[in-house]
């Protein structure tokens, strides 16, 4: 037979049952069944210790019996979220004195991580004095315990590289400088205007940038207007050919006004 057939037997033979704990043969079925089944094949069990904590979620009688308590814990134990069931009973009042429901309670939360929680159920055991007493305070002291130690492990959880690295960043890490602001009684200069004096293209290597795109002002080495002669432009060499003539003819000018050479010779 599978759980459930064994299941109907025993409820079918509860009828007959004329003892005061009701609790009992409920209690030595589950033992029998334990035995019974092959090992690894407890999962029936579930429908079991579902049907008798709803017989007895209400018997205030059994509200803090060991038994029943650990009969809900063991129920509890085949739920996706056992501290869902272990609210639900509470709230109805089994296991508020009983330390073994705080402590399963409290370590469903400590094996999520929710530490916070599992204290919070030890000190609700502590207000509540929850039997036996010395049970809840080795228990909590335990968790106390390995909660330092947690705390310590995530404390120094970095390794020395990741240390460093991070030391580094701090360190180079700066504020970004303020920008400086003119004073108000020391007004900026102006910009300088330099003046660059352009040669002819033969005259030089390479080009030489424009004003416009530099930013600098240049003045031509030549007058503009004496390119210009009747209707047609002369080239550069050709101005400075006239102007070294024109140099060297108002050199010997005052020999020929004065008929005679720098020695009083008259000169022909």
């Amino acid at each position: 037979m599978d759980v459930t057939d064994y299941l109907r037997c025993f409820e079918s033979s509860l009828s007959s049952y004329t003892g005061d704990d009701p609790l009992e043969p409920w209690d030595k079925f589950v033992d029998y069944l334990e035995q019974k089944l092959p090992a690894g094949g407890g999962g029936g069990m579930s429908l079991v210790f579902d049907r008798l904590v709803e017989r007895f979620l209400n018997v205030e009688r059994y509200a803090d019996d060991l038994r029943y308590v650990n009969h809900c814990i063991r129920c509890a134990s085949f739920y996706s979220d056992p501290v869902a069931m272990y609210a639900h009973i509470f709230s109805k009042g089994v296991g508020s004195r009983t330390a073994a429901l705080y402590v399963a309670w409290a370590q469903q939360f400590e094996e999520r991580g929710m530490n916070e929680q599992a204290d919070a159920v030890y000190q609700k055991a502590l207000e509540n004095q929850a039997q036996p007493a010395d049970t809840v305070l080795d228990e909590y002291r335990q968790f106390q315990s390995r909660s330092r130690g947690q705390a310590a492990a995530s404390a120094g959880g970095r390794n020395p590289l990741q240390n460093s690295h991070l030391t580094n960043q701090m360190s180079t890490h700066r504020e970004p400088a303020a920008p400086v602001k003119a004073s108000a009684d020391c007004p900026t200069k102006p910009a300088t205007v330099k003046t660059i004096i352009t040669v002819s293209r033969s005259e030089t290597s390479g080009a030489i940038p424009s004003a416009q795109s530099s930013g600098v002002q240049t003045v031509s080495e030549y007058m503009t207007d004496k390119l210009v002669c009747k209707g047609s432009e002369l080239c550069f060499e050709e101005v400075r050919a006239e102007n070294t003539s024109r140099s060297s003819g108002e050199t010997r000018e005052p020999a020929r006004r004065t008929g005679r050479d720098d020695d009083g010779n008259s000169v022909r």
